[in-house]
């Protein structure tokens, strides 16, 4: 199980516009927020993602980890970062679970991957509007990946604590395998 930060995944901060309202800083990078409209034009979660990738890449080569068997998960940028990666890397995950998370439309009609998705999202998202996940299901879903959305009506960014108190948060992805994920919806 990869969980994708936020910090670790941020490109580089100058290609995007900081969110003004925006207070909370670490090295003027923690909880940054991004205009939608740049956020619908690109997003790649840069560096960190391919240092995660060589890491994981080295378990599987290892034996450590299971190919068949590699999820992601994250919140808010982390889950931009888990459907960030599983844009580049389509055959590595076998389930993804992206919390508040989204994509470019663009780049989600490009997916061809072996990737089940389960979004979470909350409808008064104001800082990742709860639009990019129910998108990206939807595009998905019309590509015949086969990928849900939970969503948590009047919840704002923070769903992750509903998300991982889910039942079968865990069981859910721990019950898919990347072979099985061949079989697409059609």
């Amino acid at each position: 199980l990869i969980s994708i930060g936020t910090i670790g995944l941020i490109k580089g901060i100058d290609t995007y516009k900081i969110n003004p309202k925006n207070t909370a800083t670490l090295n003027n990078l923690a909880s940054v927020n991004f205009y939608r409209e740049k956020y619908e034009d690109d997003f790649r979660a840069g560096m960190g993602a391919e240092a995660v990738k060589e890491l994981l890449d080295c378990f599987l080569r290892t034996g450590i980890a299971d190919s068949d068997r590699v999820y992601a998960t994250g919140l808010s940028m982390g889950g931009m970062g888990v459907i960030d990666m599983a844009l580049r890397w389509p055959d590595l995950f076998a389930a993804g679970q992206p919390m508040c998370g989204g994509a470019s439309k663009v780049a989600l009609q490009g997916f061809d991957g072996v990737t089940q998705f389960r979004f979470f999202h909350g409808t008064a998202d104001d800082d990742v509007l709860f639009e990019y996940s129910a998108d990206a299901v939807r595009i998905l879903q019309g590509k015949g990946v086969k990928a849900e959305l939970v969503e948590y009506t009047g919840v704002g960014h923070a769903c992750w604590d509903l998300a991982m108190a889910e039942p079968d948060f865990i069981s859910w992805m721990f019950s898919r395998k990347r072979s099985d994920s061949c079989l697409r919806l059609m």
